[in-house]
C-alpha cells in the first residue's frame, strides 16, 4: 500500500516503480521496551550490529532516546531513522534479511516492539 494511501482502500499497491523520485522524507520510528538489566547491552548491540546494516541500506540514525516504561523494570529505547524517500524505503524493504534476524532477536528480549514508518507531508 502506498504512502498517503487510506487503509481501507487497498485498490492501490505502490511498488518501487511507481513511488515519485522527489517524495518526502521517510522517518522509521522504533520504540522497544526492555527490562531495564537489557537495555544497556541492547543500545551497544544496536550500534555494533545493527547501525552498521542499515547505513549500508541508506537509513540515518537521526536519534536515539530512553525513557520510562509503564513497568518500573523496564525502560523504552525510541530509535528514528530517516531515509530520503518512500523509493529508498522500498529499497530497504528488498536487501534487509539480516534486519529481520536481527529483530527477530531483539523480540527474543524486548517486552514489547512497536514500528512506525512515516512519509512527512508538504507544508
Amino acid at each position: 500500500m502506498g504512502f498517503g494511501t487510506p487503509a481501507h482502500d487497498r485498490k492501490h499497491v505502490a511498488s518501487v516503480a511507481n513511488v515519485e523520485a522527489n517524495a518526502p522524507q521517510v522517518a522509521i520510528l522504533d520504540r522497544v521496551t526492555l527490562p531495564r538489566r537489557k537495555a544497556g547491552p541492547w543500545i551497544e548491540r544496536l550500534h555494533r550490529e545493527y547501525r552498521p546494516t542499515a547505513e549500508a541500506r541508506g537509513l540515518t540514525l537521526a536519534g536515539l532516546w530512553q525513557t520510562r516504561a509503564e513497568d518500573p523494570h523496564a525502560v523504552e529505547v525510541v530509535v528514528l531513522w530517516t531515509l530520503p524517500g518512500a523509493r529508498e524505503f522500498f529499497g530497504t524493504r528488498a536487501t534487509s534479511h539480516e534486519a529481520s534476524a536481527w529483530w527477530r532477536e531483539t523480540d527474543a528480549v524486548a517486552l514489547r516492539r512497536e514500528r512506525h514508518v512515516m512519509q512527512a507531508l508538504e507544508p
